[in-house]
């Protein structure tokens, strides 16, 4: 039973959570980081649903095997804080195409569920061009019309607050109680970003060891204005998924020793669905990048079980919210009020 405080009101330490479309649960576990207690999520894909229940069944929570267009919210239990990250691929700089239909129905599911469930706190996370489309405008819409006036939104980089990757992400808050104007003001950014080597330094010695493409060696030559060899190549991790050309110069994405990880991606499209995300060299000598890594610079948790499916892992490692942020981003809002 949640306690309550004097006036009335539940205790910030005991609200629930809800995740509409839950992926693997990084933003779930952020909520249960944070001290909130996990009630139900909703997750279309079978697999990933199995294996975030799989993760999260110690809570006791329900996960709706459903697409959000199909839920009867009217079904589940009310929770304090509900949280979306919905899926938006068109969203991404590759793509040229734009907002799509299914991209609207998705966000009026999300407004339907705030209309109905009525939470005391609504967050929301996508990629920074999200806030560009009529969806992002139909969300912002229905909580004004449903009394949350206190809501701010802002698209910041993870790394600034100690994950060990560059992910830049719109995160939006709303709170109908409670001003949650200036939760963003209260995030504590790091003196020194982690860095993708100080994340994984002690899985190097057990990573399996593979050879630079072509590209990744005319990429790495352009950066450092000369072909290295095994001797004088700096410690550094490269984009593995193809050459990024500019101006015909291979230029794949190069983080070297001291810098935080590029950005973690799902790599789940048609093309290409089972491409390696990166390769790391150490001492001159290439690694593969596992799914432990993209563990640890995603910030979960090592007791995490994953499928052991690569392209699953990939997809939904790739697609979650970093625990770490989501926990600080709570803690910003419910600390301020």
């Amino acid at each position: 039973m949640n306690q309550l405080n004097q006036d009335g009101t539940k205790s910030m330490t005991n609200l629930t959570y809800a995740d509409i479309c839950m992926g693997y649960g990084g933003a779930t576990q952020g909520a249960m980081d944070a001290d909130l207690a996990l009630s139900w999520g909703i997750e279309k894909d079978p697999d990933i649903a199995y294996w975030a229940d799989k993760n999260f069944s110690k809570y006791k929570h329900q996960v709706v095997r459903k697409d959000v267009r199909d839920v009867d919210f009217n079904a589940l239990s009310i929770p304090d804080w509900l949280h979306t990250s919905l899926p938006c691929t068109t969203a991404t700089i590759a793509n040229k195409k734009g907002e799509s239909q299914e991209d609207i129905d998705l966000a009026k599911a999300v407004c339907r569920a705030i209309e109905i469930l009525q939470p005391q706190y609504f967050s929301l996370e996508n990629v920074a061009g999200y806030q560009k489309y009529e969806s992002f405008d139909l969300i912002k819409s229905c909580l004004f019309a449903n009394d949350y006036d206190h809501f701010s939104y802002r698209v910041l980089d993870c790394s600034d607050y100690g994950v060990p990757q560059t992910r830049k992400r719109l995160f939006l808050i709303a709170s109908k109680n409670h001003s949650a104007k200036d939760w963003s003001s209260r995030l504590q950014e790091v003196e020194k970003k982690v860095s993708w080597y100080d994340a994984i330094a002690d899985l190097i010695p057990t990573l399996k060891p593979t050879n630079l493409t072509g590209w990744q060696y005319s990429a790495i030559s352009h950066k450092l204005g000369h072909l290295p060899t095994s001797l004088d190549c700096p410690d550094l991790v490269i984009q593995r998924s193809g050459a990024r050309k500019k101006d015909g110069v291979p230029n794949n994405t190069i983080r070297l020793k001291d810098e935080p990880m590029f950005t973690i991606k799902a790599m789940s499209g048609k093309k290409r669905p089972s491409v390696k995300q990166a390769t790391i060299v150490i001492d001159g000598q290439a690694y593969e990048a596992d799914t432990r890594c993209l563990m640890r610079w995603q910030t979960f948790s090592d007791d995490y079980q994953t499928s052991g499916n690569l392209i699953l892992d990939t997809k939904g490692f790739g697609n979650a919210v970093p625990p770490l942020m989501f926990s600080q981003i709570i803690r910003s809002v419910l600390n301020g009020n």
